[in-house]
């Protein structure tokens, strides 16, 4: 039976710490790196540093993978909505690429080249999804506050002049 190790030494700092204090390392004989991890990170930054060009430019190129578009769209999708790509491809599939309002297909937002539909959601404290909204329609129901009752005013409005048939003042 195996004695499991709870400290280990290292060697940048010469400090005996807790073996939670050390990076995984495949290549070594304990399965942990030989420098703490406090150590290895002003290793990091210290080279960040000297090369800040580098780093720059890597997260720039990293930015720009298809790996790295898809966590960022997962986590602002979780981290907003509470649900995951997959249950915003069903919906967008439930609701065939149309805007659940006009019934648009064309998804754009005047600010931005928009390539997927917005999604409509309850403002209101632990407010649910309603569903996706091309960008005009997003915001003309949040212009009107979300409350039905002036939409329906709006509604009215509207009817009013289109009966008239003219829409100047």
């Amino acid at each position: 039976m195996a004695i499991e190790k709870t400290t280990k030494f290292c060697r940048k700092c010469n400090s005996v710490l807790p073996i939670t204090s050390f990076g995984k390392c495949s290549q070594s004989k304990d399965g942990k790196t030989r420098q703490c991890k406090a150590c290895l990170k002003k290793k990091q930054d210290s080279w960040y540093a000297r090369n800040p060009e580098y780093k720059q430019n890597h997260v720039k190129k990293y930015n720009q993978t298809e790996r790295a578009k898809l966590l960022r769209r997962n986590r602002r999708l979780r981290y907003d909505f509470g649900m995951t790509a997959e249950d915003y491809d069903r919906m967008y599939a439930d609701h065939e690429g149309k805007c659940a309002i006009c019934g648009g297909t064309n998804p754009k937002h005047r600010w931005h080249d928009r390539k997927r539909m917005l999604i409509d959601h309850s403002h209101k404290p632990g407010g649910k999804v309603r569903g996706l909204l091309c960008g005009p329609c997003n915001l003309g129901i949040g212009n009107l506050q979300d409350d039905p009752i002036i939409l329906e005013r709006a509604i009215i409005y509207l009817r009013k002049y289109v009966e008239l048939d003219d829409y100047s003042i």
